[in-house]
């Protein structure tokens, strides 16, 4: 990871205007998705949302998006809600040259009725989501402990409570959040799933089908590629950016991120 994705350098959604990052004519929407989700759950709602806001926004008449971050707070302000269980902390925007403060939840809320006056053709699986996503809402906004088995720092907050006391603050609380998102078979996240004390996203057939039948694009190529490069370590230095990898003959390009493969790239590949 750099700096850029990491420090104030860029949002959390962008467009990038690079001539390598998508075909001519063409912007790549990047989504910044680097939290360290266990529970699948959050991070599939939040791309749902996100899709809903985006789909709303490319097809208002109007877009009446009224508000913008802080130029001084933004930042601070998402720290502090990342350490406020409590979810009372207000982020700091502007509505025009006007400071204003929303808590999470009602930012969550203005997006909702934002997509709701925009869109009135949402599919059934779209519905479903929005739906979903009203839910979780109202219910944070009166219980986030009922969704202990969905979110991941409700998750956490339930142990902590449970086996610390629900001091987040001391020493073992801290080491037990640490521990949660082991990636390892021993992590706290896999103890819970294991015993069933969290919501399962996927069977572990779903997982292997997604893990070997990975979707025709330009990602499933650069896996490949990268899969030869740690076969090879003194390769390593020819690590690819997104749409042009170096080959023995010179560097081969797939611009569209859509294209599974060329032949050019699998001569280079052979």
């Amino acid at each position: 990871s750099s700096n850029d994705t990491t420090g104030h350098n860029r949002g959390l959604v962008h467009f990038r205007l690079k001539v390598n990052d998508a075909p001519p004519g063409h912007m790549r929407l990047h989504l910044h998705c680097g939290d360290a989700n266990m529970s699948p759950f959050g991070k599939f709602y939040a791309m749902w949302a996100t899709h809903l806001v985006l789909r709303a926004y490319e097809e208002a008449e109007r877009k009446r998006w009224l508000y913008t971050p802080h130029p001084h707070y933004t930042f601070s302000d998402f720290h502090g809600l990342a350490a406020d269980p409590t979810l009372k902390k207000k982020i700091r925007l502007m509505k025009g040259e006007e400071e204003i403060a929303f808590s999470a939840t009602q930012i969550q809320r203005l997006y909702a009725e934002f997509v709701a006056r925009h869109l009135d053709d949402l599919s059934e699986e779209e519905q479903k989501m929005f739906d979903t996503w009203v839910r979780l809402i109202d219910t944070l906004e009166t219980d986030p402990m009922l969704l202990a088995r969905e979110l991941d720092w409700v998750i956490k907050l339930n142990y902590v409570r449970e086996r610390h006391g629900g001091d987040i603050a001391s020493p073992k609380a801290q080491f037990a959040a640490t521990m949660y998102h082991d990636i390892s078979e021993r992590s706290i996240y896999y103890r819970l799933l294991r015993a069933g004390a969290v919501e399962q996203f996927a069977s572990p057939k779903e997982i292997y089908v997604c893990r070997t039948s990975p979707p025709p694009t330009r990602a499933e190529f650069r896996a490949r590629y990268i899969k030869l490069l740690l076969e090879k370590p003194d390769e390593l230095s020819r690590a690819p950016n997104w749409g042009s990898f170096s080959a023995a003959e010179g560097s081969v390009e797939i611009l569209d991120p859509l294209t599974r493969t060329t032949d050019q790239g699998e001569d280079a590949l052979a």
